[in-house]
């Protein structure tokens, strides 16, 4: 397993800074794309479960391009890897976009807001076996590492450590066979959260390399 840190995730993020940067990754992660899809919230990614790590809702697929605020698209390439996720300010006028590269053993993505004015955030996700054992995130707003614990296959535990937090963040997914019926996060010094995921939540829609997505409207 390569060895990444957060100080190297840094280096990355400064290469990745500033207007050109933004404007040859957005240019390169449009060109791979070869099929996009839709939805009402952030529904795919490359990191295990984020929508629930961040306690935002998780989308619902769409049959059609989005012309509500807040509304996404995602772009796969020809391996049905995802390079471009793109959230919507309204028709036509993006709010910010996320680009991604794949590699071997990792996959980096960089989020832009609107133009490339700012780089809100870099990740970088580390795979072992194909699946995502570790990201260091580096972001404005504070940086954060998350760790995953498999078993048979499926995630059963996150870890999840913020810089401006003291205590890090414990969520064990609860399952009924290989279905997710419910998560809890756990905090020093704070109260448990659960919540429950609806019955239709059939699988974790984060992509791996080569993965179906079968996510349809």
């Amino acid at each position: 397993m390569a060895r990444l840190s957060l100080a190297k995730t840094r280096a990355i993020y400064a290469t990745a800074d500033g207007r050109e940067a933004y404007r040859r990754k957005k240019e390169e992660g449009d060109h791979r794309v070869i099929e996009w899809r839709w939805a009402t919230g952030l529904l795919f990614g490359a990191l295990p479960f984020e929508p629930e790590c961040f306690h935002f809702g998780r989308g619902r697929p769409l049959r059609r391009p989005p012309t509500a605020r807040n509304a996404y698209e995602f772009g796969f390439d020809n391996g049905g890897r995802l390079c471009v996720v793109r959230r919507w300010a309204g028709e036509h006028v993006p709010a910010d976009e996320t680009f991604y590269e794949w590699g071997d053993d990792r996959v980096v993505s960089f989020a832009y807001n609107v133009g490339g004015v700012e780089l809100l955030n870099t990740r970088v996700h580390l795979l072992f076996e194909g699946k995502v054992a570790r990201a260091w995130s580096v972001a404005i707003r504070g940086d954060y590492i998350h760790r995953f614990a498999y078993q048979d296959g499926l995630v059963t535990q996150i870890r999840m450590k913020l810089s401006r937090e003291p205590a890090e963040r414990v969520y064990a997914i609860v399952r009924r066979g290989n279905d997710v019926v419910r998560i809890t996060c756990k905090q020093a010094e704070r109260e448990s959260l659960t919540w429950t995921l609806p019955s239709n939540f059939k699988q974790e829609w984060f992509v791996r390399p080569g993965e179906r997505r079968e996510a349809k409207p």
